[in-house]
């Protein structure tokens, strides 16, 4: 089903989208008659094939909040040429800002359906599970799997020790040992905050809130043990991909 995003004003920052993709165009020395848009996985992604004018050629362009579009933008252009794993995704060709800062577009370049489960460009449809793979989802072929798991670990790999990490954190997540701290500590304010407020509070809710607290209360008393777990375990501290869905 084509979603006619040239057409759209109600979506975030499509007037600069048209603007960065007829710069692009107009580099290129092509003129399409039209953009063709389908929606992919998901709301915020379109394949936008070029339509006339001899153009044989399809983009792909996502909308993301501005801080995910930075971050991206440094592991394409800065971080993964860093540690020569420039080709290790599709090319960032563009980004189109939305005026305001309430978005930002990234225009790729187009590497075909390459993603471990199947996705349906004509609907926009994808069947996202929670795990690898279910009975209804076939799994894929093991030489997919197996250059996906490749790519991983060579990611993790090469960052591993790397002087970029300090960099990384800047703009990402640190997901290590002071995560586990601070994410304890919070909750447990969070927790007694809310006990504090108990006027009003049905019994059934209050005996959960206490609930919680103990147990997050005990995850601050294994902290020590858990830290040092990590330590020795671990492993080195690397950059993680973040989030490892089948459709990534």
């Amino acid at each position: 089903m084509s979603h006619p995003v040239q057409e759209s004003d109600e979506i975030l920052g499509v007037a600069e989208l048209r603007k960065t993709l007829a710069g692009l165009f107009n580099g290129w020395g092509v003129a399409p008659d039209a953009v063709a848009y389908r929606k992919l996985w998901s709301p915020r992604v379109y394949r936008a094939q070029l339509v006339g004018d001899g153009a044989n050629r399809s983009l792909v362009v996502k909308r993301l909040s501005p801080e995910i579009a930075l971050r991206n933008q440094k592991v394409a252009q800065h971080w993964l040429p860093a540690t020569g794993l420039s080709q290790m995704g599709p090319p960032l060709l563009a980004t189109a800002a939305q005026m305001d800062g309430g978005c930002v577009w990234h225009i790729y370049e187009d590497l075909g359906d390459c993603a471990l489960v199947d996705s349906d460009a004509r609907d926009g449809k994808s069947r996202k599970t929670s795990g690898f793979c279910t009975p209804s989802e076939p799994c894929p072929e093991p030489e997919r799997i197996e250059a996906a798991v490749e790519t991983i670990a060579q990611i993790h790999g090469r960052f591993a020790r790397h002087p970029l990490l300090a960099e990384c954190r800047l703009y990402g997540f640190d997901l290590g040992g002071q995560f586990y701290v601070s994410a304890v500590r919070d909750a447990i304010r969070v927790l007694e905050a809310v006990r504090a407020c108990e006027t009003g509070m049905a019994t059934e809710r209050r005996e959960s809130v206490n609930r919680l607290l103990l147990r997050i209360q005990r995850l601050q008393e294994e902290q020590p043990r858990r830290l040092q777990a990590l330590e020795e375990f671990g492993g080195p501290e690397t950059l993680l991909h973040g989030d490892l869905w089948p459709t990534n």
